[in-house]
């Protein structure tokens, strides 16, 4: 084959692998039956890995020929491959290697959970799809007419000059979580939520990266950067609190 179409190669091999490393974590995460979270992701991964499984048939004697070189058997073309395009770990049969899924991922905790009820609240149609609740470690706070949210350390929350000062006692916080479809997602909820990435010093709440509670990946939260003092909201589930409040 040509230069060009071994690299088309090598990039349908990538894309494959990447879809069975996905459906390898969450298999361990969480197993494949179900109809949680994770069994839903699942599906599509083995489904799209199958259909480049397909497409890569018709160049399987090639391929062979490739991995035989790569084995011990020398071969002209595999030289010239091999010095163009260095082993790529990522392709290690080792899961030590494999890589984290890259469908992002919100939790929402408060205005914008799925039950909540207000008006000036942005619609998520199209911008992102509800996929069941998660649990959050840490604390939520009333902040007035919203909640914030304060990291436990088990939330595994990277702390930088800003958010540090945020993490709090351990607890549980309900949040919905949601997967993102359109990348300008992150710009509605970043405006409902008066977070400027090119401001944060400025901003009531930060995005931020956390791990959900019994969770194989990490999602985007808001955590707060409000008073830590303001009252607790009971069992971390914004929600319940208005219904007790009459709201």
């Amino acid at each position: 084959m040509t230069d060009a179409r071994w690299l088309d190669v090598e990039d349908d091999f990538t894309s494959a692998s990447r879809h069975f490393a996905n459906a390898v974590l969450l298999f361990e995460a969480n197993g494949f039956a179900g109809d949680d979270l994770d069994a839903e992701r699942v599906r599509p991964t083995i489904d799209a890995a199958s259909r480049l499984a397909s497409a890569l048939k018709p160049l399987a004697a090639d391929i062979r020929a490739v991995f035989r070189a790569s084995r011990g058997v020398p071969s002209v073309r595999s030289a010239a491959i091999s010095r163009t395009h260095p082993p790529d770990p990522f392709r290690s049969p080792t899961l030590s290697h494999l890589r984290s899924p890259m469908t992002e991922f919100f939790a929402f905790y408060g205005s914008l959970r799925r039950d909540a009820v207000d008006a000036m609240a942005p619609g998520k149609t199209d911008l992102a799809a509800y996929r069941g609740t998660c649990r959050l470690a840490g604390t939520l706070r009333a902040h007035g007419a919203y909640p914030g949210y304060f990291p436990s350390a088990e939330a595994g929350l990277a702390p930088d000059r800003l958010s540090g000062s945020a993490i709090g006692p351990a607890g549980v916080v309900v949040a919905d979580l949601y997967e993102v479809l359109r990348p300008e997602a992150f710009a509605v909820f970043d405006g409902w939520e008066d977070y400027d990435p090119a401001n944060e010093e400025a901003s009531p709440y930060l995005r931020r990266r956390v791990r959900p509670i019994e969770s194989a990946f990490d999602v985007w939260v808001y955590v707060s950067r409000q008073s830590i003092d303001d009252p607790l909201v009971p069992n971390g589930d914004w929600l319940a609190f208005l219904d007790r409040r009459g709201c």
